[in-house]
């Protein structure tokens, strides 16, 4: 019934869109592909006579793979067509040509329409309904909200079809309240939590500006919120225990009253929290071209927290030094001062403030009862960012396969997250790169890290739940420990290792043999594979896909720069897949053998002294390296087999 199309290079232009290179020649190509790293060119570049022969270079972001095999080839005298011809199937700035859309055209010829694979394909597009969500947390049926139908992108284009607000307000005040937002972008509702009532809404930034100016539309819609937030209603429904629960704002642990009992929050006015991702010079900054943040003074009980979270061309040189650093040829073993270099390039440093913003937030929603408004400066970056962990920490359906898949639809497609200028898929050459920025890729990474921290809390991880897994912080630790007996008993037994006049001991010779006992225990988890290898092999699964697969063009979920131009303009739930049906058949390449479910919040740490580079992503080329989690894939692979068995 379909007639079979004639693809363009179809594999060709797939392996092209999954294996992108940055290209230098002199004069300078200014390319790049669907990545975030702008050309330079090299000292040790060759000039010519005649017209420069391109070079392959290999500063590639970390989760393209490797294109060595290439080198050769742009050596040839043929180099410059065959560059050609690359840079035009990458660059061709049409999206009806990407890969996404050859396949779906092959899969209609092969497949029956009728056929269950199909069915099952074509439903996964239903976590692209923003009203899902709502139905979920129960915002559609609740007399203190109401739905707004933004189909006709009225109130902002840039915005899902449906917006939740407060029932109190008409369309007139929410479209002069919309007015006052940079895009139109005004607070709505993106999350309900479902213990207290409190709800998360995210906007763009005020038009303050040099005169701080301020809106009556606004200010009463913030208040709105405030007011119908937090409901005592919700307070049968939670967990007594858990809503007993406070975090300090220093250490984020748990701490109860002196009485043991709930904090009562009734005889308190309600409050309301504005989350500014932006840091105070970067807010002020901006009221010079009309914008800027709110003026507490007119908004009554709300407190404004800056987080101090990096634009986009400061998230995209902190990731060109960290590949620099971190991929094949960047760091020499013969160099030393890795991890301050590692320092320098300031990307942990980036995590920390995004994990800590989602943890101030999620303490206002669930300790506090407080309802929180996230922004930057367009509300669809560092605002993405945030309101999404925020979620991920405090709802368990977030941290299942098909609630992440709703989460990334909702907080990131619906809400227009810039995919085609971040990533630059479809991008023209013509284009500005310095749209391109890995704030998506920042956010798997922060993922990452609460697995890792916390990975029985999640349905999309697999962690191997055997005691082999414990092989390095075991050796470690019995290391250290038998270091600090045998140093006391040397101390005891030899009067040449304590002091004559005091019973303190002098340590010089322990050290020399507490490296020993390191040296050893490290030897030995290199010989079997450690926690890290095993743990992140599992632990990267899903997040290394979605991050491959949101520059590879196969799937049509991460086209365009918001939902009206997704789906009204590229139509992509009529002419692609999307990556949530391929994840569901898949589901057991991606599940947690040792999930454990839980309805509490998770509060992972935002210490330095905890994070940590995600090494199967940054590492996954690096020869040195790649040999651990070889050995660690075998160990899986047992593993594996033992829990078939026993199932």
């Amino acid at each position: 019934a379909h007639a079979r199309p004639t693809p363009r290079y179809p594999y060709f232009s797939f392996l092209l869109s999954v294996s992108p290179v940055c290209f230098s020649s002199a004069p300078l190509i200014g390319t790049e592909k669907n990545n975030f790293h702008s050309t330079k060119t090299t000292k040790q570049q060759k000039q010519s006579t005649k017209t420069p022969s391109p070079t392959l270079q290999h500063r590639t972001i970390p989760f393209l793979s490797p294109s060595f095999f290439l080198n050769s080839i742009f050596q040839t005298t043929h180099a410059s067509h065959l560059l050609q011809l690359l840079r035009n199937l990458a660059f061709h700035g049409r999206n009806d040509s990407l890969f996404a859309y050859t396949l779906y055209s092959e899969a209609a010829f092969m497949l029956d329409a009728q056929s269950k694979h199909w069915a099952e394909l074509y439903a996964s597009w239903s976590f692209s309904d923003i009203r899902r969500e709502y139905a979920r947390m129960k915002l559609d049926d609740d007399p203190l909200w109401r739905i707004v139908d933004n189909r006709g992108w009225s109130l902002a284009d840039t915005y899902p079809p449906f917006l939740c607000v407060p029932a109190s307000l008409d369309d007139a005040l929410l479209v002069d309240a919309a007015a006052w937002r940079s895009k139109n972008r005004l607070p709505v509702v993106t999350y309900r939590h479902g213990l207290t009532g409190a709800v998360l809404t995210r906007s763009a930034q005020p038009l303050v500006g040099i005169q701080k100016k301020f809106s009556t539309a606004d200010v009463a819609l913030l208040s709105a919120y405030r007011s119908a937030s937090g409901d005592e209603a919700f307070a049968p429904q939670c967990n007594r225990q858990m809503m007993s629960a406070a975090i300090t704002p220093d250490s984020f642990s748990f701490t109860k009253g002196e009485s043991g009992d709930p904090p009562d929050f009734s005889a308190l006015p309600k409050r309301f929290t504005i989350l500014d991702a932006r840091g105070v010079l970067a807010a002020t900054a901006n009221r010079a071209a009309g914008k800027g943040t709110e003026d507490i003074n007119h908004y009554p009980y709300t407190e404004l927290i800056y987080c101090n979270i990096g634009n986009i061309h400061t998230m995209r040189a902190s990731l060109f030094a960290t590949t620099d650093l971190l991929l094949p040829g960047g760091y020499s073993e013969s160099e030393s001062g890795i991890l301050g270099k590692l320092d320098e390039t300031g990307w942990l440093q980036h995590l920390q403030l995004l994990l800590q913003a989602a943890l101030m937030g999620a303490e206002q929603l669930h300790s506090r009862h407080t309802s929180v408004l996230v922004h930057c400066s367009d509300g669809w970056d560092r605002t993405a960012q945030i309101c999404t962990l925020i979620q991920l920490l405090l709802d368990p359906y977030y941290r299942t396969i098909k609630g992440l898949a709703a989460l990334i639809e909702k907080d990131w497609c619906a809400f227009g997250f810039k995919f085609a200028h971040r990533l630059g898929v479809g991008a023209d050459l013509s284009q500005d790169t310095q749209e391109r920025s890995p704030i998506f890729l920042q956010l798997l990474h922060a993922i990452w890290e609460v697995m890792r921290q916390i990975p029985r809390a999640f349905e999309f991880t697999q962690v191997l739940a055997c005691p082999l897994a414990l092989c390095l912080p075991f050796s470690v630790c019995l290391a250290f420990s038998l270091c600090l007996f045998l140093s006391r008993s040397l101390r005891l037994a030899s009067p040449l290792l304590s002091s004559s006049k005091t019973n303190a001991p002098t340590l010089h010779s322990i050290p020399f043999f507490f490296s020993f006992l390191l040296f050893s225990s490290l030897l030995f988890s290199s010989l079997l594979p450690s926690s890290t290898p095993l743990i992140t092999h599992h632990l990267q699964e899903l997040l290394i896909f979605l991050a491959d697969q949101s520059t590879a063009s196969a799937f049509g979920n991460f086209f365009g720069n918001c939902y009206r131009e997704r789906h009204d303009e590229l139509r992509i739930t009529e002419r692609t897949f999307s990556i949530w049906g391929y994840v569901l058949q898949h589901r057991k390449r991606f599940e947690n053998p040792a999930f454990e479910p839980s309805q509490t919040p998770i509060w992972p740490s935002a210490s330095l002294k905890v994070l940590q580079i995600w090494p199967r992503f940054f590492y996954r080329w690096t020869p040195e390296v790649a040999r651990i989690y070889k050995n660690a894939e075998g160990w899986l692979n047992t593993v594996d087999l033992h829990f078939q068995s026993e199932a």
